[in-house]
């Protein structure tokens, strides 16, 4: 294993403050900011290889500073700051398997600067469990 750095393909569009989430070999990057406002937008790329990055479906609520987490191979999104620098207690999902995104329930207030990290395998609602 080569433990150096390598430079790998660039984002579609410059941003920060967005999250990464892994899902069945594919790496999402979700939302952030770009010049000036949160971003909708979510791109794709498989881990392995050289291959280049992709739109997918866009989050239905432009964000940044969230947290994007994966639940049994779907990957959630939830909370973040929105336009006018607003906090946002909406939650939305993405499947992988062609179907569309969906909005879930909002968080119980809303969050600012992510709601910490999903690793592991945590339950949607920050319970830890192993599956």
């Amino acid at each position: 294993m080569n433990r150096a750095w390598q430079a790998r393909p660039p984002l579609l569009k410059m941003r920060f403050a967005h999250d990464v989430a892994t899902v069945k070999g594919t790496i999402y990057v979700s939302g952030g900011s770009g010049v000036q406002n949160p971003l909708p937008s979510v791109e794709a790329r498989e881990t392995r290889g050289n291959g280049n990055w992709r739109e997918v479906a866009p989050m239905k609520t432009p964000r940044g500073n969230h947290a994007a987490g994966v639940v049994k191979g779907i990957m959630y999104v939830a909370g973040g700051i929105v336009a006018d620098n607003k906090s946002t207690d909406k939650v939305e999902r993405y499947d992988p398997g062609d179907r569309p995104v969906d909005a879930e329930p909002a968080v119980a207030r809303p969050a600012r600067g992510g709601l910490g990290r999903w690793a592991r395998r945590p339950s949607l609602y920050g319970r830890w469990r192993d599956q």
